[in-house]
């Protein structure tokens, strides 16, 4: 996962593992925004920006740390 370049990158590649660990689209995130951008080694204002790219881009629905893994990732993450 660090090994990704992009903030994007690194979402994706943590949104489909804990979704294929959980055989689930819908995911509440084991920690605060905060500790996850520890977590991917980003900034966390970066990575709130990016989130809300993603939402916007039709990629996941976010309501706090529930996230929904809409139909491009679902795929990627074999649901």
């Amino acid at each position: 996962m660090l090994s990704r370049r992009t903030i994007r990158e690194k979402l994706i590649s943590y949104f489909t593992m804990l979704a294929a660990e959980n055989k689930t689209s819908y995911l509440t995130l084991p920690f605060s925004q905060t500790s996850l951008a520890d977590y991917i080694c980003v900034d966390r204002s970066a990575m709130v920006r990016e989130l809300k790219k993603m939402s916007e881009d039709g990629l996941i629905e976010l309501d706090r740390r529930n996230v929904k893994l809409c139909a491009p990732l679902c795929r990627a993450a074999g649901d």
